[in-house]
């Protein structure tokens, strides 16, 4: 009997040791995924790959490098930007964010631009000189503001003669077989035509999740669809989202489609009773075509989303002085939108050239304009009228002090 009782006991401590060991395994491996995936999340949003752009600075012609850590359409679109066609390619290292700098200047680089998807900027590119640029920013229009327009300008008018003369009218829809056809046969080719290599391109999944609270605008040239406009309604503001041409042809752009969209989206949420509407995407250099055909019909800015481009200049030389001067941008500090403009050397900021740059790019919505004058003995002596009290003139040996 007492043999009987050792026995069990010792069974039981026996399994009490396994049940322990069994328990302290599990405890460890849990300890272990979660190092695994603090370390992926560190690798994710810590560290980053370089990739060096050397080439030609497509206005000057002089050699500029480019570092960056963007990747796909956004890496396409900056050595567009900078340097057209003319550039080679080749991959850097992974680094840490915080030594972003250090590595682009151990490149030799000229130009450092650190893509942050979420719009966090690094310790390292929090100094002055580093510009804080939205991939892309939001506008809207006002139907009011748009019919002030249409009685004093030339341009609109035209706009809307073509329209009367190539016959165009709309239907809007919301059947979804339709919204297929206009997304394979008009959107997708359409961004592929125009952004070629750069071209984003919405997944149909995230296309299709809104078709609950989207209307379908096609443009008509008798019966024969043409281009489309889908309109979503964003907490009761409509915005002219996805635009495609048939078959993607810029033919139907000559025709007045492109306009057409516009013009009747107005002419239907006017209908419904709406005052304004989002015109969409633009990017945030200022030169670029969509917003400055937007600009036209007295767009707003409203807003950025949150993924930026950081710019920093490394080397103050003549292909990153042309960069600048050819590029004027719209930077987000302390949640303002302001223009951020370059003047060279040889150019003069008289009353008349302030007008003229105030004409071309500065926006309603923004609260500055600043202009960084390459010249120091110009700088501090420019006379701003009254009417631009919005504009600011800089000497840019100021604003880039820290650049080699």
């Amino acid at each position: 009997m007492v043999v009987f009782v050792v026995a069990i006991s010792t069974m039981h401590g026996s399994f009490s040791r396994a049940a322990r060991w069994s328990d302290g395994v599990r405890r460890l491996a849990t300890v272990w995924q979660r190092i695994v995936r603090w370390r992926r999340r560190l690798l994710r949003d810590y560290r980053v790959r370089l990739v060096v752009l050397a080439g030609s600075e497509r206005h000057s012609g002089e050699s500029i490098v480019l570092v960056t850590s963007a990747s796909g359409p956004e890496r396409v679109y900056l050595a567009e930007l900078i340097f057209g066609d003319n550039y080679v390619e080749r991959d850097g290292r992974s680094v840490w964010l915080w030594g972003l700098r250090k590595a682009a200047l151990q490149t030799g680089a000229d130009l450092l631009v650190h893509f942050s998807r979420k719009g966090s900027v690094p310790t390292g590119l929090r100094r002055r000189g580093v510009f804080r640029i939205p991939v892309w920013i939001h506008g809207d229009v006002d139907f009011d503001t748009v019919d002030r327009l249409r009685s004093d300008s030339k341009n609109i008018k035209r706009d809307f003669d073509r329209i009367r003369r190539n016959a165009l009218s709309y239907q809007v829809t919301e059947e979804r077989a339709q919204f297929d056809e206009f997304y394979h046969s008009m959107h997708v080719p359409y961004v592929r035509s125009v952004h070629g290599s750069a071209a984003h391109v919405l997944g149909y999944t995230e296309f299709a999740n809104r078709f609950d609270d989207s209307e379908l605008l096609w443009i008509k040239q008798g019966s024969t669809s043409v281009a489309g406009q889908m309109l979503v309604y964003d907490k009761g503001l409509p915005r002219l989202w996805m635009l495609g041409m048939k078959d993607g042809s810029p033919d139907y752009v000559k025709l007045g489609a492109l306009t057409a969209c516009y013009i009747f989206s107005m002419q239907y949420l006017g209908e419904k009773g709406f005052k304004r509407m989002r015109v969409g995407s633009s990017k945030a250099f200022l030169k670029d075509g969509v917003l400055q055909y937007k600009r036209k019909w007295g767009v707003e800015i409203a807003g950025a989303k949150e993924s930026l481009f950081l710019l920093d200049v490394l080397k103050l030389n003549s292909a990153t002085k042309a960069f600048l001067a050819n590029n004027p941008f719209c930077q987000l500090r302390d949640g303002e939108l302001m223009a951020e403009i370059f003047s060279d050397e040889n150019e003069s900021l008289s009353e008349a050239k302030l007008f003229e740059i105030n004409k071309l790019f500065y926006f309603s919505g923004m609260s500055h304009l600043h202009i960084h004058k390459f010249a120091l003995s110009e700088a501090g002596g420019v006379g701003i009228p009254e009417e631009l009290s919005h504009i600011t003139v800089f000497d840019a040996t100021m604003t880039f002090d820290e650049v080699q």
